[in-house]
C-alpha cells in the first residue's frame, strides 16, 4: 500500500516534470486574476516532454498521462497523441432518429433534453485525477469560441477505488469572472454505463466511418460530438482542441469571433 501511494511522486521525479511551485509573487492575488492551467494543444514543457517519452517507455508515460494531473497540464498534445484512438462516425437511422427526444438527468436531478440547432458535446470522463479537470476546460473553451451554435455536457464515471491508489477527483467548474457553460450529468458507475440514455441512443446508429465502435473507456475521456441536427455523431478519443473546432464547423457550428467580425463589416 505503501508503494502504491508514493508512486506518483517517483514516476513524476523520474520524468523530470514535477509540478514547479510559484513565487508568492507571481501566485493570483484575486479571482480576476486566476488562469487556466492548461494550454491546448501543445507541451507546456517542450522538448523536456520529448526528452522524458525518450527516456523512459511509452506505455509508463501513458499511465503518467492517465494517473496524474501534471501529464495534460505540461504535455498536453503528447498525452492526447499517446491516448487517442480512432474516431467514430455514426448516423441515425432513417425513421428512429429521435435524438432530441432523448432525456438526461443532471447532477442536481433535474431532466433535460439536448437543443435542437446546436452542435452538442457529451463527454465521459472518469473521476480521478488524470484528466478530469482538462476534459472540463477543454470543452469550456470550445464553448466560448462557440458561444451561440454550442452546449456540452459531462457524464462522471465513479471509477475511483477506496484504497486511495486513485483518490476520488472532481472537475473544478468556474469561478467568478470565468464562466461555467457546461452542464454536468448524474455521475454513473461504470457497470452502469450500457443502459445511459446517451450511449443506448448510440447504439442505434448506423457506422458510416472510422472504428467500427462507439464505446467509451474509464483509463481516458471520450467526448461525442452531435451535429446540430441531430442526425450525425462522431466519437473522439482525447481529441485535440483543434479536431473539435474543426467538428463544429463541419456539424453547423459558428465560431463567436468570427461572427462578430462579420457583423461588424
Amino acid at each position: 500500500m505503501f508503494l502504491t501511494r508514493i508512486f506518483p511522486f517517483l514516476l513524476l521525479a523520474a520524468f523530470g516534470l514535477a509540478e514547479q511551485e510559484s513565487s508568492p509573487e507571481e501566485k493570483p492575488q484575486d479571482k480576476s486574476s486566476k488562469k487556466i492551467p492548461y494550454i491546448f494543444d501543445e507541451n507546456a514543457r517542450g522538448i523536456e516532454c520529448d526528452k522524458a517519452l525518450e527516456k523512459h517507455n511509452e506505455e509508463d508515460f501513458r499511465l503518467f498521462c492517465i494517473n496524474q494531473r501534471q501529464g495534460f497540464q505540461q504535455c498536453s498534445i503528447m498525452c492526447s497523441n499517446l491516448l487517442h484512438f480512432e474516431s467514430s462516425l455514426g448516423v441515425c437511422k432513417p425513421h428512429r432518429c429521435n435524438f432530441f427526444d432523448t432525456t438526461f438527468q443532471t447532477a442536481d436531478g433535474v431532466e433535460i433534453k439536448p437543443t435542437p440547432g446546436k452542435v452538442k458535446f457529451f463527454a465521459f470522463s472518469t473521476t480521478w485525477e488524470g484528466h478530469a479537470q482538462y476534459a472540463y476546460e477543454l470543452l469550456e473553451h470550445i464553448l466560448g469560441e462557440y458561444q451561440q451554435t454550442t452546449e456540452a455536457f459531462i457524464l462522471p464515471i465513479d471509477i475511483h477505488n477506496y484504497e486511495l491508489t486513485h483518490p476520488r477527483f472532481e472537475a473544478k467548474p468556474f469561478e467568478y469572472p470565468l464562466t461555467q457553460r457546461i452542464q454536468f450529468l448524474q455521475e454513473v458507475f461504470p457497470q452502469d454505463l450500457s443502459t445511459h440514455s446517451f450511449l443506448y441512443f448510440v447504439r442505434t446508429l448506423l457506422h458510416r466511418s472510422g472504428a467500427m465502435n462507439f464505446d467509451v473507456y474509464t483509463d481516458r475521456f471520450v467526448i461525442f460530438a452531435m451535429s446540430a441536427d441531430g442526425m450525425l455523431a462522431n466519437r473522439m478519443v482525447t481529441p485535440t482542441l483543434q479536431e473539435l473546432r474543426i467538428v463544429v464547423n463541419e456539424y453547423g457550428g459558428q465560431n463567436t469571433t468570427t461572427t462578430t467580425a462579420m457583423q461588424k463589416q
